[in-house]
């Protein structure tokens, strides 16, 4: 329980920036099927990179729709904390 009321308030205190990156990543065109989620996936490497995480790659099967991998490095063995989330939205 202590280790989750260190990543609350993280995020807490990180709530203003959260906010406004996911602001814009909103506003980056990334629609699904017509669209391509490129500008998405790079404004997440800078972020990544800002952050900083290590060994952040863009891998793709499909050039448009690149997925994007980082890694942060822990202090301590243990439980570790995977996000996963989609690029791309559908059609307004």
């Amino acid at each position: 329980m202590m280790i989750e009321n260190r990543i609350l308030d993280a995020v807490d205190e990180a709530r203003d920036a959260l906010v406004e990156f996911a602001q814009h990543i909103i506003s980056l065109p990334s629609e699904n099927p017509t669209g391509s989620e490129k500008s998405v996936a790079h404004a997440i490497r800078k972020e990544m990179e800002r952050i900083p995480l290590t060994d952040i790659q863009l891998v793709s099967k499909l050039p448009e729709r690149p997925n994007v991998i980082g890694t942060l490095v822990g202090y301590s063995t243990g439980k570790r904390l995977l996000f996963n989330g989609h690029t791309d939205v559908v059609p307004v």
